[in-house]
Formats: structure tokens, C-alpha cells, sequence
């Protein structure tokens, strides 16, 4: 899972796109969300929170605020 975690940059800014997830882990959009919702229970112990968006930012990204 660290693959998958350390692909969701740090920032809103940096957000990145399930369409772009799916490319670079050769899977659908369908699966990306799936991987997520798997991420979002994890606690890695940085302190970051997942988090996305269809808005100004739209995609994934890891916030500590």
C-alpha cells in the first residue's frame, strides 16, 4: 500500500487526478476510488489525511490541515 500512498502528493495544490492515478497504476477509475477508500483507513503514522475534490483542485491529495 506505501506504492499507492506515496503516489497522493502533499498539497491541494499538487492534486492529482484519478484518470492520472489510473495510468501510473495500470488500472481503472473504478479501482482508483477503491484504492483510496482502502488509503483513507490507513494511519501511517505522518498525520496526513487524504483528501479530494471536484472543484477548484480536482483530485487526491494528503493534508495535515
Amino acid at each position: 500500500m506505501n506504492t499507492f500512498f506515496d503516489a497522493i502528493p502533499i498539497g491541494r495544490e499538487n492534486a492529482v487526478s484519478a484518470a492520472s492515478l489510473a495510468r501510473l497504476w495500470r488500472c481503472d477509475q473504478r479501482t482508483v476510488r477503491r484504492i483510496v477508500a482502502q488509503l483513507r483507513t490507513i494511519d501511517d503514522g505522518s498525520g496526513l489525511v487524504m483528501l479530494s475534490s471536484s472543484g477548484t483542485y480536482p483530485g487526491y491529495w494528503r493534508s495535515c490541515d
